[in-house]
């Protein structure tokens, strides 16, 4: 499996369609748009061997870690969240 982390010095603009979000973005859940946060860091992961690409999007996965409050993180897929409009 290969990781890309979101602040790796090596990630030119070429795979900058990995993330979806930068570190510092606020989000919400889509199904719990109470549940905000901060985005923290994100990996993208990709090359899964054949067992799991077939259950798993192919080109690879990009999970990020999203602070809500001291003490509370969650990991959660670019699926299930979405940026918060600026007030």
């Amino acid at each position: 499996m290969n990781l890309i982390k979101m602040d790796d010095p090596r990630l030119d603009e070429s795979f900058s369609f990995l993330f979806a979000f930068q570190k510092g973005d606020v989000v919400a859940r889509k199904n719990e748009p109470s549940v905000r946060g901060e985005i923290r860091d994100g990996v993208h992961l990709g090359e899964f061997p054949k067992p799991a690409a077939a259950s798993i999007n192919r080109g690879g996965k990009t999970l990020y870690e999203i602070k809500v409050s001291d003490g509370i993180s969650y990991i959660l897929d670019e699926t299930e969240i979405e940026k918060v409009s600026s007030p």
